[in-house]
């Protein structure tokens, strides 16, 4: 069974080893680092398979100082949206469904307060599998940009949550 919860402080430091044992497919992370991400996040939820640590999620809302320049891009296209900075599966546990019941989380979360998901994968390195998975669960292309001076290429993805209005009242 997958649980989703909270990241507790005491777990940064998987947090920063599960990250890093991930790049390039995401950014290393010193812990100081990490810590000012936890420090800006709407959410860092952790998923469990039967009580083992699988993964986690990191996302922001529309309005942190955050200096990332994906980020940023959607700051400067959007007013409202939750930002999903990363999603690491830990390595025996991809392929068992944590990544899609992170991202229900997530959208969940998304639909009570943002009309907006976004998020953006690697073209260059490429990460065919991050390309795939975020266009079956409807993500769609609204921007390319190259970072780190031309040696990555980022797809900048989004995805209305059309219940945020009705949530909402509106």
């Amino acid at each position: 069974m997958i649980s989703i919860r909270d990241v507790r402080p005491d777990e940064l430091a998987w947090v920063q080893k599960t990250n890093n044992d991930a790049t390039p497919a995401v950014n290393h992370l010193a812990i100081e680092r990490l810590e000012q991400l936890y420090g800006y996040s709407a959410l860092l939820r952790i998923a469990e398979l039967d009580g083992t640590p699988a993964g986690f999620l990191l996302a922001m809302m529309a309005d942190t100082d955050y200096d990332s320049m994906n980020y940023r891009w959607f700051q400067q296209q959007y007013e409202q949206f939750v930002y999903i900075d990363r999603v690491v599966i830990a390595p025996g546990f991809r392929r068992k469904g944590v990544g899609r019941v992170l991202y229900a989380d997530i959208h969940s979360f998304t639909e009570q307060n943002a009309p907006l998901l976004t998020c953006e994968v690697n073209l260059k390195p490429s990460n065919p599998g991050s390309v795939l998975f975020h266009s079956t669960y409807g993500f769609h292309e609204v921007g390319q940009q190259d970072t780190e001076g031309g040696e990555k290429r980022v797809s900048l993805l989004a995805m209305p949550t059309p219940a945020f209005d009705s949530l909402r009242g509106s």
